[in-house]
């Protein structure tokens, strides 16, 4: 059964609301790990270049650590797994970690738990707590870590930035404890209802991807993922994240205000590179179909939301 429909208010469009120019470690690394690389008015990770497509400047950082307290407010934790019953807990990974946001926050929550974050960029904060640390590898690369040694492992909004996800899984598999957890949260419907503009920015997305030689997994494909993994004992959990502050209720107000922000800095850094290398778009017609889709996110009476869902399931105990 669907929840019930958010109740809109209407004296939440206020002038001027939505301008026109709304924009809303290890201890030694070498120097092909931190450098970047510069493309199209975007900063991109130089190690192993052009694993991940979206950039790691100043702006996306600052949308990640948004992004992080969006999740964080729409299921009322940072984390959906039960990690209260989860005994012992001692060892968990944050895969694509980004800005440690997440890893930092739960290491204060868990501060017998050693958390490490792993990344392809070196933009994690060097002051953290004692028991968290920061690595600059690459996910789908062999893992180190020594199999049955982890307890929880977690993973945000990576779907489109893994190439095998059945090879990694099979390392989360391998790594984690008979009864460890594996978490995997992100965005099942980005915009709804879906604008023509929405419509037309997925469609060139998913052409980019495929031009790359990436396929392209759904957030529905993720229970089967699992399932063929070998975890057991699937659970999930479903929010919504209203774009804008038409809510009527106090607090989904709010997150709307902070989502919207979050959504509209993604919407260039999400299609830059993803465009101009996998089809051959220059960086104008980027920004002039950004453009356009900032336009109908923020058009007058969308009331739109975004959908969100954490997968939790566990490695046989037995």
């Amino acid at each position: 059964m669907d929840p019930p429909p958010l109740l809109v208010d209407p004296h939440c469009y206020t002038p001027g609301e939505y301008s026109s120019t709304e924009n809303s470690s290890t201890s030694s690394l070498d120097s092909t790990t931190t450098r970047h690389i510069s493309e199209n008015g975007r900063r991109y990770h130089g190690f192993r270049q052009g694993r991940y497509l979206l950039p790691n400047d100043k702006k996306e950082q600052d949308r990640l650590d948004l992004q992080h307290h969006c999740f964080k407010t729409v299921f009322s934790s940072i984390h959906t797994a039960p990690l209260s019953t989860l005994k012992p807990l001692t060892r968990i990974l944050d895969l694509g970690t980004g800005t440690g946001r997440w890893a930092i926050d739960l290491a204060y929550d868990y501060p017998f738990a050693k958390v490490t974050g792993v990344d392809l960029s070196p933009i994690q904060p060097s002051w953290i707590p004692p028991n968290c640390d920061f690595e600059i590898d690459d996910i789908e690369s062999p893992w180190t870590v020594a199999p049955g040694s982890v307890d929880y492992i977690h993973a945000r909004c990576l779907l489109g930035a893994v190439k095998d996800w059945p090879g990694l899984l099979a390392q989360v598999f391998t790594a984690l404890r008979p009864g460890g957890v594996v978490e995997i949260t992100d965005v099942a419907v980005m915009f709804s209802p879906m604008g023509v503009v929405g419509e037309e920015y997925g469609g060139f997305l998913k052409e980019g991807m495929e031009a790359m030689g990436r396929e392209v997994v759904e957030v529905g494909d993720v229970p089967g993922l699992l399932t063929a993994g070998g975890f057991v004992g699937l659970s999930e959990r479903r929010g919504r994240m209203p774009i804008g502050s038409w809510p009527v209720q106090p607090q989904l107000k709010e997150l709307g205000r902070m989502w919207r922000e979050c959504v509209l800095a993604g919407l260039e850094g999400g299609a830059m590179a993803t465009l101009t290398r996998g089809l051959g778009w220059s960086r104008e017609d980027v920004e002039v179909l950004v453009g356009n889709l900032r336009r109908e996110v923020v058009e007058r009476g969308g009331n739109r939301i975004s959908r969100v869902v954490s997968y939790t399931a566990c490695k046989p105990a037995g």
